[in-house]
């Protein structure tokens, strides 16, 4: 019998642990370190078993596009089910595929198109509070203030109706919920859920207040006669084409947590940095100001017309290249595989780094600069192989919510540099949390010039 060729792994840290301690330090740092020690396909050891890394495109291509119905979501998709459910994030197999093919009319590009008037006016709504909250020389805390603002968007896309005050605890609920999912997926000596420690009752509170709030607005809709126009509608009335069946409320429930997370946390980190960005670089931040001027003036803004912003667009895909908020995906082999000559055990888990990839010298010209010319070179970008950069993910369970993101994202951008400037600052960096999502360590906070 042949004997089995296995991808090289890191050596152990700890007889115990493996090398769980190195990632609880420094995530990005230990992957960094080990990819440039071992190539872009190794292992590292966890407690139970090696668990496997992958930054090369061409394996990630076949993992999430060529293969993937061997893989399916990683452990820490497991530990999200706690959080967010059963929905199109965690669900999988058949299940899956119906709940993503009714969800899917909710994200058509004409469906975003008619939401575009609905999300200018929170934006608008929220600028001028901020016009009347803020005067020149005061240090805004953008982290804060982006989460509420990219909050208050997707719950009126949900929502089309005001909803309480509550809706605005998600935010902070959401935040405390995915600390501790992220504990938990990498310190193995935290208790299981059902050992009523501090930390698991705190959890639990947690995880009820998000529910609750979340469950009694679909409650007070069932019981509305009136009619809605918003994606909580559309959720609860499209049906399964093969069955004819709706979404029963607890499918609603974990949909729609699913997109509150999905659609205001990563849009939220992702306009900080970029406008921690552009007060770095004058230059550039200037030659954005004088592109919306001149693309979109005093003109109605449209979901065509914010669109079409090429330099814009250009400096937003290489903030999401050197900060992408999804900074990684997780899959685990359901049978034995092979790639790259490497056998993949079944059960196997494989992490695929996007920051990693997305950081590679062998794909990126100084990978660490922030080069937004790097992209106007179209015809370059579209012979780089398929993912070495995927920001929303790829294959087929590519971000549903992709085309919502980068509307709020270009939205937010035109009209917020219309009425206001920052002051440009020395670059430095910024440290960087990479929980589910890859946060800033620390708020950023910019000054209102």
């Amino acid at each position: 019998m042949a004997q089995k060729n296995f991808p090289p792994l890191v050596k152990k840290s700890h007889w115990l642990f493996g090398n769980m301690m190195d990632l609880k330090r420094d995530s990005l740092g230990s992957l960094t370190r080990w990819q440039q020690e071992m190539g872009p396909f190794f292992g590292f050891h966890a407690m139970s078993r090696p668990q496997l890394v992958n930054a090369k495109p061409e394996y990630t291509k076949y993992i999430l596009q060529d293969n993937n119905k061997n893989y399916i979501k990683g452990k820490a998709f497991d530990l999200l089910r706690a959080l967010l459910g059963n929905g199109i994030l965690t669900s999988e197999g058949d299940f899956w595929r119906k709940q993503r093919r009714m969800a899917q009319p909710a994200f058509h590009k004409a469906r975003l198109a008619g939401m575009t008037q609905s999300m200018l006016q929170v934006i608008d709504t929220f600028l001028t509070e901020w016009e009347q909250k803020y005067k020149p020389g005061d240090r805004i805390n953008v982290s804060e203030e982006f989460n509420h603002l990219t909050l208050k968007i997707v719950a009126k896309a949900l929502f089309e109706s005001e909803v309480s005050d509550d809706i605005y605890k998600v935010g902070g609920y959401l935040f405390d919920g995915m600390e501790r999912l992220m504990m938990r997926l990498r310190n193995p000596l935290i208790p299981p859920r059902w050992i009523p420690t501090p930390g698991n009752i705190k959890e639990k509170k947690t995880l009820q207040v998000l529910f609750d709030v979340v469950e009694k607005i679909i409650i007070d809709r069932q019981n509305d006669p009136r009619e809605y126009n918003d994606l909580l509608a559309m959720l609860m009335t499209t049906q399964d084409e093969d069955t004819g069946e709706v979404m029963s409320r607890q499918q609603l429930l974990d949909e729609v947590m699913t997109i509150f997370m999905a659609g205001h946390e990563t849009t939220a980190v992702a306009l900080g940095y970029i406008f921690w960005k552009l007060s770095q670089y004058p230059e550039i931040d200037q030659q954005v100001d004088q592109e919306i001027e001149q693309a979109l003036g005093s003109g109605n803004l449209t979901f065509d017309s914010l669109r079409s912003l090429p330099y814009t667009r250009q400096v937003v895909n290489e903030v999401l290249r050197l900060y992408p908020p999804a900074w990684t995906v997780g899959r685990r082999a359901i049978n034995d595989d092979e790639i790259g000559g490497y056998h993949i055990p079944a059960g196997t888990g494989v992490m695929l780094p996007i920051y990693l990839v997305h950081h590679d010298p062998q794909w990126w010209d100084s990978p660490e600069e922030f080069l937004p010319e790097r992209w106007a070179d179209t015809q370059k970008i579209k012979q780089m192989p398929k993912f070495t950069y995927f920001p929303f993910g790829g294959g087929p369970r590519l971000c549903i919510g992709d085309q919502f993101a980068q509307l709020e994202i270009f939205a937010v951008l035109s009209m917020l540099k219309q009425r206001f400037k920052f002051e440009h600052q020395p670059k430095h960096d910024i440290k960087l949390l990479p929980l589910v999502t890859m946060r800033p360590k620390d708020d950023i906070y910019l000054t209102l010039k």
